[in-house]
């Protein structure tokens, strides 16, 4: 996913803010699905306190890199429409 991100960022002039959002949402949701599953093994006793919550602000932190990714992409790409323009 990093990886898709460098790409984007190093070929500004072919990205695109519709191709970036997708993977961003499909970031967010594996984040998601990560915290429900964990829960779901908090739940049955299967990590002690301090594992749950380092595990949960391990995909809080994940989401928050996702959203901050988006907002770079947004930033870079009206910039480079202004440059078009």
């Amino acid at each position: 996913m990093f990886s898709l991100v460098e790409s984007e960022i190093h070929n500004s002039e072919t990205a695109s803010i519709q191709r970036f959002d997708a993977v961003i949402t499909e970031f967010k949701k594996t984040a998601d699905n990560i915290k429900d599953s964990h829960l779901e093994r908090v739940s049955r006793g299967e990590y002690n306190p301090l594992s749950n919550l380092i595990f949960s602000d391990l995909v809080v932190s994940i989401r928050k890199i996702a959203g901050h990714i988006g907002g770079i992409n947004k930033a870079t790409s009206a910039m480079n429409f202004e440059y078009k323009i």
